[in-house]
């Protein structure tokens, strides 16, 4: 069993969780597949529970629908929150009083139809974003929400059941949620209570049995919710589990991750992955092995992988980091991160002496979590095609001759004055110390650079050393057959030492490169908040911009008229404005690597926030490859959603002002 170590920005984060969650208040949706499960009845059954265990709690929407079930169960001795009557065409609607509530602050507060729209001059367009200032405020908030009704299974939905729903929430929502309840009803009890009229008025029963109500249609949303719901439950795990630093693998759920070995990767992994994983997994995962060579490898190889990631994510499977010089260490870490209990590996011959006095991936893997399933996936037939080396440890060990020839003249000069230095001490001292002191000088001029190094220092340091102090001396004579072992033992201690100061100094170059790009988005954070203006938003993304990507940019941002126009960088000849204007329009990502628009080389990417598309940020790559790897595409995404929602946040400002401001000169008229 592995330990884990927490990284520093690691413990932040979870400091950072622990003062913002202990701020805000609890957020709890009663989750149905469809109208009539009962949601609203357990939501007020919930409040009349808080009321009698002296809970301070408030009535601020309901919604009963007019069913007699809901009505009779309203509680006389809980208070409810005035609505606030909004004209819309002629017409008053009452909506909930987000001020009131603010005002009011209670320990909680009951909020139903969590997707609701708000009408025109409320201060949020949705319900939920009402709900999410209470919850900041720290009002536990209780809500309802049918599971049609979230954004990502609007159109799945819309699929089973040919209707089409026009109110969303987001499914950050859900994952931002402390409790998700389930309220589920078989379907023919569901239609029974249709059909007794417990649901609808009976002139529309029969026009939802014939339509939404159908004994499949609520099969399959029940199927749906029952998933969904299940997600969550998944997530509240791994968030305990990384709490309380948990190791071993639980096998609560089924979740397979696919290992992509440059060399051994084909489409028939990721196909077979999603086969196996439609038989009845959770969720699966893809990653691939990056243990510091990925960027040395050649062209072909990485854009396979890069190609196999983007067919992976097409499938539906999710992007991870499976970073160190010690491949079955780093899955393994992967794998106890996500609490994944299968794994699948590419089955490759094998040199015989690898089989010999080795041990494979999938055999290190097993011994560090034996718990693990592994499924091997057998390749041979696709290496001819992939077209790479049987083995790829052949490629790796081609010599640079120039490069291995300067190292063997430095050598020689060190290991020669280290014999002239040392011929004093000989005579004082035995050679066990000497040779001590040429060990350290191997270890010390080598320093992790390599097996062919390591060889190449221990051999020279060894004749050095019988050169100058094995009798007889001055000559390469040896009488004493037990330098020979020595010479084996200094070479095996090497590459030893070798092995892990190459994983310290990948790991330390990663960590610092990590590090850094972390101060620069600590910086560009601050100087985001700080931003009062447009301009000082251009002004941040110009500076920090270009010391975190290596990529050239075209940022635009839309006027008052929704026009967007370009505010940095420059449009190069591959740009196309109307691919822009289409991706601020839907909101969603196009050109390279993607879809829609795919001939285009510009990569745009919409500057969403949970209300609409902010800005497009154009981008033409350096290096396609390195660009599109999920942890480039992760920091970058992190300052699109901080650039984003700075912008938003400065909108509304002014748009606050200007009110303001009319407001003001209306009372002056007055």
């Amino acid at each position: 069993m592995i330990k884990k170590r927490q990284t520093p920005e690691e413990m932040l984060k979870k400091i950072y969780a622990g003062i913002q969650k202990s701020k805000r208040g609890r957020l709890k949706i009663f989750l149905g597949a469809s109208a009539g499960v009962g949601k609203t009845y357990a939501m007020i059954k919930e409040a009349v529970k808080l009321k009698d265990e002296n809970v301070d709690v408030v009535i601020g929407y309901i919604e009963t629908h007019d069913r007699p079930e809901t009505q009779k169960i309203l509680p006389d001795n809980i208070e409810y929150l005035p609505l606030k009557a909004l004209k819309y065409n002629n017409a008053s609607l009452a909506e909930f009083d987000i001020d009131a509530a603010l005002a009011r602050n209670p320990r909680a507060i009951i909020v139903d139809e969590l997707a609701h729209s708000n009408a025109p001059g409320s201060r949020n367009a949705k319900r939920y974003q009402d709900i999410y200032e209470l919850i900041n405020a720290g009002i536990d908030v209780y809500t309802a929400l049918n599971i049609q009704h979230i954004e990502s299974l609007n159109d799945i939905v819309m699929q089973i059941t040919n209707i089409k729903v026009n109110e969303t929430v987001p499914d950050q929502v859900i994952r931002d949620a402390d409790e998700i309840v389930i309220i589920d009803l078989p379907p023919e009890e569901l239609i029974e209570r249709l059909k007794n009229g417990d649901i609808y008025p009976k002139e529309q029963i029969q026009a939802a049995l014939d339509n939404f109500f159908r004994k499949g249609n609520l099969t399959a949303l029940r199927e749906i919710a029952l998933r969904k719901t299940a997600q969550k439950i998944d997530q509240q795990v791994l968030e305990y589990r990384n709490a309380k630093d948990i190791m071993q693998v639980w096998p609560n759920s089924d979740k397979l991750l696919l290992v992509l070995e440059p060399g051994y990767s084909s489409e028939k992994m990721v196909r077979y992955a999603k086969n196996t994983f439609d038989k009845g997994f959770n969720s699966w995962y893809i990653g691939y092995l990056d243990d510091g060579t990925f960027d040395k490898r050649s062209h072909r190889e990485r854009q396979n992988i890069a190609e196999l990631l983007d067919l992976a994510k097409e499938l539906g499977a999710t992007p991870v980091e499976i970073v160190g010089t010690d491949q079955a260490l780093a899955i393994s870490q992967c794998v106890i991160e996500n609490n994944i209990n299968t794994l699948m590996l590419a089955q490759y011959r094998m040199p015989l002496y690898y089989r010999l006095f080795g041990k494979s991936l999938a055999e290190r893997v097993s011994e560090i979590i034996p718990e693990i399933n592994i499924n091997l996936i057998n390749q041979e037939e696709n290496l001819e095609y992939i077209g790479y080396p049987e083995h790829t440890v052949k490629s790796n060990l081609k010599l640079n001759y120039r490069k291995t020839l300067l190292r063997a003249i430095y050598f020689l000069a060190v290991f020669g004055l280290l014999g002239v230095l040392l011929q004093p001490l000989s005579y004082v001292t035995n050679n066990q110390n000497v040779l001590l002191i040429y060990l350290f000088t191997i270890l010390y001029i080598n320093r992790g650079r390599g097996y062919a190094s390591s060889l190449l220092a221990a051999f020279l340091g060894t004749l050095s050393f019988d050169f100058f102090f094995v009798p007889p001396k001055f000559s390469f004579a040896v009488t004493d057959s037990t330098y020979i072992v020595t010479f084996f033992i200094m070479t095996g201690f090497t590459i030893f030492f070798n092995f892990k100061m190459g994983n310290f100094r990948y790991q330390l170059s990663r960590l610092s490169k990590q590090i850094r790009h972390n101060e620069l988005f600590l910086q560009f954070s601050q100087k985001l908040a700080e931003s009062m203006i447009e301009s000082q938003v251009l002004e941040a993304v110009d500076t920090y911009f270009a010391q975190m990507f290596k990529f050239e940019y075209v940022l635009l941002i839309p006027n008052i008229q929704e026009s967007l126009s370009i505010k940095l960088g420059y449009a190069s000849s591959n740009f196309d404005d109307k691919i822009a204007k289409w991706v601020f329009l839907n909101n969603r990502h196009a050109g390279a690597n993607t879809n829609t628009f795919a001939k285009n080389e510009l990569a745009y990417y919409p500057l969403s926030t949970s209300l609409r598309a902010r800005g497009v940020l154009a981008i033409t790559p350096t290096d396609k490859l390195d660009f599109f790897m999920p942890h480039n595409q992760t920091n970058l995404q992190s300052c699109i959603k901080l650039l984003a929602t700075t912008i938003e946040r400065i909108h509304f400002t002014q748009v606050a002002i200007e009110t303001a401001v009319s407001l003001s000169k209306h009372e002056v008229n007055k």
